[in-house]
């Protein structure tokens, strides 16, 4: 069956060399026998690496071939359109598909099923030429040449002449108003209405065709190729309109067209004109007024350029030498583009706040490039004018000034929070906050005091006018904010408290109690961070910070103490371990009987430095231990000596044994990994082994099980199909799509859920097996058991019933 694989090695067919193409191929009469015999020449043994219809087939043939890198379709369709065999006849496509086939073999193959041949595929002809059928028959019915000028007799022509390649019917020629119409007096097809508007408007129209007349006269022309009615004509005021002076527009182009290049025509002058112009063709209703757009809409001006209003501002901006504000790009635009489209003041701030930034390069600032931003602060921070410092609209007027082209900025687009940079005068630049705190830290009043708060955030926000600013409320003070030393260093005031109690004692060698840590550290830190006893959550999870600094868990200080106590210590006991790590680490963190994890799923430290929960130490002495006799561990056994060589830190139960599960870890290949884990890569990545390709996934989950013999399994689902919900695949695929792809709501199954779920839907018609004695059903056939012949059957009169 299709869904299993087979792993023998296939039989080679082979035919005498012979033996004619033209004698066997005579002998299939049905279309499935062509496929069957086509298949039959397929090269065995190269289906995983072979590509399809349409992947590339490379080859030096010389003169015999068009190309040297073509699909396996472009040839097929090259080689039975203008290619002939031996005996001079065109190719079949039966012996075309052989023929690629056979020179494509380890490249691509193509099977009739993949050969598309509709009216709309190309067709490649002996003159080289590569069209669709469709425009073939359009171009034999107009061509003056052409003995075909019925559908039907060009649509024969052109099926056989096509034929494997593309073929039409009659129905399939039917012709719309849209559809190409091929006339020999022009070099461009087009279609029946674009040929309808250019009679109407442009100078071929002597006769003064009324619409009927010309609609009639192009229907007439394109008999065949596309037929349309006045009625299905759009005259809206978006359609195109045909004249002899201009290449094809819209009404509303011309208007506008007409409006910025004539100045002297008045909007309704100009509307009625287009409209008159453009009669049977497109028609804009009045007045004038309302064809007038938002910023987003095209604006022609008298160099009979075309762009939106909002970029002819952006051009006026930073282009015009005459213009150096927003409001006076607001007037000229306006005035430009009036009757066609409109800007707002709200509209020329919208990209202000976009051009603000862009870079600027200029021989008066330094070379090494900016913002209009950057350069705006660089200014404003480090030039003076007359030995006092540039006030922010002189630096803003001479930056828009230099950068004129390149960037533009206004008051209001600058940031000027507490969190926005300030540029001083050695050109370092850094936030207002940051500015404060340094500040705060640093500086002294006349009488050699720390400043208050007020005075160092009156000094910065002085310092930095018109580039940042801050109030006290916007100073974060909280216990994990930043705070500078009076030496420069920046920490936070909770990591200042835990290296205070940590490593610092008093005069007489006394350890700071939590209280003392945190009030050297808030008169330190003043108006930076502060915190409180409530700021401390000394969990048995929190760090610790020791004289020696290392900073770890008091949860980790605990397992590692009981690691490498002796037995017999009192130390080797957690409850003393604790004690002992919670005086040391005083104020800082603690553990107790309630907070100190001792679960099958707990840190466990190992003498030797190697650390893993207690369940994946179970799992190891159960992979690789052996007892006296060389035989592996019970379970059991493996659970106790994993409990004794972890005491103190975790132990584990029988219930704990998580071995039915496939999300459980697994030891092998000397790492832990999930079964789900192992079986997921083991599919992905099955190819780089050369004896695992051949497997199917259900084989691979097989082999995954029986690495992590009771440590993990991944569950086993048959390959039957299932209908449920309307839809149809098998217990496997359901299963693999549920464990290997998150669901839309976001949500991932766990392995055992997953098969639950397919269990459950597919109930009575496949299902999944969890347990380690599940073994999948193998998909040979199974003999009819037979009745054991004996002695006594055959006759024997010893009655002895031996086999």
């Amino acid at each position: 069956q299709q869904s299993h694989r087979c792993l023998q090695k296939p039989k080679l067919i082979n035919f005498p060399e012979n033996l004619a193409l033209d004698s066997m191929f005579s002998t299939i009469i049905t279309t499935s026998f062509w496929v069957s015999a086509v298949v039959a020449f397929l090269p065995h043994g190269q289906a995983a690496s072979v590509g399809s219809c349409s992947s590339f087939c490379a080859l030096d043939l010389g003169d015999d071939a068009e190309t040297t890198n073509a699909t396996c379709l472009d040839r097929y369709k090259w080689t039975l359109g203008s290619q002939r065999d031996a005996s001079g006849k065109k190719y079949t496509p039966v012996k075309a598909l052989h023929y690629i086939n056979r020179i494509c073999a380890d490249q691509c193959q193509c099977t009739m099923d993949e050969v598309p041949a509709t009216c709309d595929d190309a067709c490649i002809t002996m003159d080289g030429s590569n069209t669709t059928c469709s425009a073939r028959i359009k171009w034999l019915i107009q061509s003056t040449t052409s003995t075909f000028n019925t559908v039907w007799a060009a649509t024969k022509y052109v099926n056989e002449e096509c034929v494997g390649q593309c073929s039409c019917g009659g129905y399939e020629m039917e012709s719309g108003c849209f559809d190409t119409c091929f006339l020999d007096v022009e070099t461009e097809p087009t279609n029946c209405i674009d040929r309808y508007r250019y009679l109407i408007g442009t100078a071929d129209n002597d006769k003064n065709y009324t619409p009927e007349e010309a609609m009639a006269t192009v229907n007439s022309r394109c008999i065949g190729q596309c037929e349309c009615t006045v009625d299905e004509v759009d005259t809206s005021c978006d359609a195109l309109c045909y004249t002899e002076s201009r290449d094809p527009q819209s009404c509303r182009d011309r208007y506008k067209w007409l409006v910025g290049v004539n100045k002297s025509t008045t909007p309704d002058d100009a509307l009625a004109y287009v409209n008159q112009q453009c009669q049977h063709q497109c028609h804009c209703e009045g007045p004038a007024s309302e064809l007038v757009e938002d910023c987003s809409g095209i604006c022609f001006t008298d160099d009979e350029t075309k762009s939106t209003c909002e970029k002819r501002a952006e051009f006026i901006l930073l282009k015009a030498h005459d213009i150096s504000t927003p409001e006076q790009t607001l007037a000229l635009l306006n005035d430009q583009c009036a009757g066609q489209c409109s800007c707002t003041e709200e509209n020329i701030y919208h990209f202000l706040e976009k051009t603000c930034f862009n870079e600027c390069f200029h021989d008066e600032l330094d070379d090494s490039g900016g913002s209009c931003e950057d350069r705006y602060r660089y200014v404003l921070g480090t030039q003076q004018n007359d030995k006092e410092r540039v006030v922010p609209e002189d630096a803003l007027a001479f930056v828009n000034d230099v950068c004129k082209g390149q960037c533009f900025c206004s008051d209001r687009v600058i940031d000027k929070s507490c969190s926005a940079n300030c540029t001083d005068q050695d050109g370092k630049s850094y936030s207002c906050h940051t500015r404060f705190k340094y500040h705060k830290a640093t500086a002294q009043n006349s009488n050699g005091e720390r400043l208050a708060a007020d005075d160092a955030l009156e000094y910065i926000n002085d310092k930095c006018n018109g580039q940042c600013s801050c109030t006290l409320d916007e100073i974060d003070s909280s216990c994990h904010s930043e705070c500078v030393s009076r030496d420069g260093r920046y920490d936070t005031c909770i990591n200042r408290y835990q290296w205070i109690i940590g490593t610092q004692q008093h005069a007489d060698g006394s350890r700071y109690t939590p209280q003392e840590a945190l009030d050297v550290i808030n008169e330190d830190c003043d108006g930076q961070c502060s915190c409180s006893l409530s700021d401390l959550h000394n969990t048995c999870d929190s760090f610790c910070l020791d004289k020696d600094l290392n900073n770890n868990t008091c949860d980790l200080r605990t397992r590692w103490i009981v690691a490498h106590s002796e037995s017999d210590s009192l130390m080797h006991n957690a409850t003393e371990a604790q004690k002992k790590v919670n005086d040391d680490c005083q104020g800082q963190c603690e553990c107790d009987e309630a907070t100190y994890d001792m679960s099958c799923t707990a840190q466990c430290l190992h003498i030797n430095g190697d650390s893993g929960t207690c369940s994946d130490t179970y799992k190891w002495i159960l992979k690789n231990v052996k007892d006296d006799d060389g035989k592996p561990l019970s379970k059991a056994d493996a659970m106790a000596r994993a409990n004794s060589e972890c005491s103190g830190q975790c132990a584990c139960t029988p219930e704990d044994d998580d071995a039915v599960s496939g999300d459980a870890r697994c030891f092998h290949d000397d790492h832990f990994s999930t079964c789900r884990d192992r079986v997921l890569w083991a599919i992905d990545n099955r190819h780089r082994d050369k004896r695992r390709s051949m497997l199917s996934e259900r084989r691979l989950i097989e082999l995954v099980n029986r690495e992590c013999t009771g440590q993990c399994i991944f569950p086993v689902c048959e390959d039957t199909e299932c209908l449920t919900h309307g839809e149809r695949s098998t217990c496997h695929n359901r299963f693999m799509g549920l464990v290997s792809h998150e669901q839309k709501d976001g949500y991932v199954y766990n392995t055992t859920g997953a098969a639950e779920m397919v269990n459950k839907d597919c109930e009575g018609q496949c299902k999944c097996r969890t347990s380690h004695d599940a073994r999948i059903a193998r998909s040979t056939s199974k003999q009819p058991r037979r009745t054991p012949v004996t002695k006594k059957a055959r006759g024997d009169s010893s009655g002895k019933d031996e086999l």
